[in-house]
């Protein structure tokens, strides 16, 4: 490669003139931080079930409740059999068949108040059984 040549004619120097740079020292970091306020931890109150008569969900509670228009209906059923034609089955008895007939009717058909039912009649079948040695329905020779 050839060396270039260059021009022996001088550039004037007044015809572009730039402003001084300045450069300035950055500002300082200044990081603030506010001061919250400490968390307040609120205990939430577990209801105690809305009892009647201040026994706190004893006596009058929403089981309760339920288990005695369990037994009310059961009572409807037993006394009206004409009606109702409830088979007895030989070894759990007239009570009985209504628990069992109650219990799964109630978990198919999604219906609460026949699972209270199935409950209560439970509770009278092992209640006569432990009375009167016998359920009411069963024929024992």
């Amino acid at each position: 490669m050839a060396k270039r040549r260059r021009s022996h004619h001088k550039k004037s120097s007044s015809s572009r003139r730039s402003a001084p740079y300045v450069v300035r020292a950055p500002a300082p970091i200044v990081v603030r931080t506010t001061s919250s306020a400490p968390v307040k931890h609120r205990r939430r109150r577990h209801s105690s079930g809305g009892s009647v008569g201040g026994f706190g969900g004893g006596l009058a509670s929403k089981e309760n409740i339920a288990l005695g228009m369990g037994a009310l209906a059961l009572g409807f059923i037993d006394k009206n059999q004409d009606k109702f034609h409830i088979p007895t089955v030989p070894l759990i008895g007239r009570k009985g068949s209504i628990a069992v007939i109650s219990h799964f009717a109630g978990r198919h058909l999604h219906m609460p108040i026949l699972n209270k039912i199935s409950k209560a009649a439970i509770v009278l079948a092992l209640y006569e059984l432990g009375h009167d040695g016998k359920i009411s329905g069963v024929d024992v020779v």
